[in-house]
């Protein structure tokens, strides 16, 4: 008993048992989200009234970080100008001791060429 089967019978073949293949497949996995539907469902459904509570509470939680984000450009504006007016002192400052040191630097160069020109124009004595 001589059986002959065509190239395309066996391609039809495998075709049809891979299609059962992804069925199957593609059953299962309909089967375990229908389990985790069933689970969320019943999680939801036990915490009704906290996800209701916090739902309701989240205008106040959003009005209170406006608050607090408001303050607090309000206090970085204040100190950004407190420290806008220590930076200007202390370029006054640090440009009046600049003045000041290079005044005195001058004097005391001033000084040692009028010593060293008293000095130079006496003679030597000669020994």
């Amino acid at each position: 008993m001589d059986v002959q089967i065509r190239l395309g019978d066996l391609g039809l073949l495998l075709l049809g048992i891979a299609l059962l293949v992804l069925l199957i497949y593609g059953i299962l996995v309909l089967k375990n989200v229908y389990a985790s539907v069933l689970k969320i469902r019943k999680i939801i459904e036990k915490n009704e009234a906290h996800i209701d509570e916090i739902i309701k509470q989240t205008s106040a939680i959003t009005s209170s970080v406006k608050d607090v984000g408001s303050k607090l450009s309000g206090d970085v504006k204040s100190v950004q100008k407190i420290v806008e007016q220590i930076t200007a002192s202390t370029e006054t400052a640090a440009g009046s001791i600049a003045k000041n040191l290079l005044a005195i630097f001058i004097a005391v160069l001033q000084i040692a060429y009028i010593i060293k020109n008293l000095i130079f124009r006496f003679p030597k004595q000669k020994k």
